[in-house]
């Protein structure tokens, strides 16, 4: 059973945003890409990567009150899904407020918390596949899509932070 995502239209612009500021060469692969354009582009990303994961995580909390309320599989998911998004927003305030003087330490900050978020998201994908193995697919597999569309833009955004670690700051 799909439910529609609230606030569905809101993560399509941030990631059309995304998309259009990549396809227009503001993040390109030389040296010449400044701080302040990657750690716009980053945040962007994060944002809607955190988005993505609150949205999966009021998605299984919806298929635990209609479907599966006993799944500890589910439940641990939504958990993890809901600590994912928290991590992700910790590092979109990180970056929001990035100084050169603490630089280095802010984004070491945003790479372990964006990284932790993957983690979390791979753990909930992992259990669920182990967990309910022998359980309706239909409800696994519709979960598992969503925490890997949120896994992908929670990796696009971890390389652009690694993209604005390797400026050291310059340009900020």
């Amino acid at each position: 059973m799909a439910v529609p995502p609230q606030g569905r239209s809101r993560t399509l612009v941030v990631l059309l945003l995304l998309l259009l500021s990549l396809s227009a060469g503001r993040v390109s692969s030389s040296s010449s890409s400044s701080s302040s354009c990657l750690r716009r582009d980053a945040n962007r990303a994060v944002y809607a990567a955190a988005k993505s994961a609150g949205e999966a995580a009021g998605y299984v909390s919806h298929l635990l009150r209609s479907t599966s309320p006993n799944s500890v599989a589910l439940k641990d998911c939504r958990e993890l899904l809901g600590d994912s998004a928290e991590q992700l927003n910790k590092t979109a305030r990180q970056l929001r407020r990035l100084r050169p003087e603490t630089f280095t330490w802010q984004v070491d900050n945003a790479l372990t918390w964006t990284s932790a978020a993957l983690t979390n998201q791979d753990t909930c994908v992992q259990g669920l596949r182990e967990v309910m193995k022998g359980t309706s697919g239909k409800t696994r597999e519709a979960v598992v899509r969503r925490v890997s569309h949120v896994s992908r833009l929670t990796g696009n955004a971890l390389h652009l932070i690694n993209r604005l670690a390797s400026t050291n700051g310059r340009g900020l």
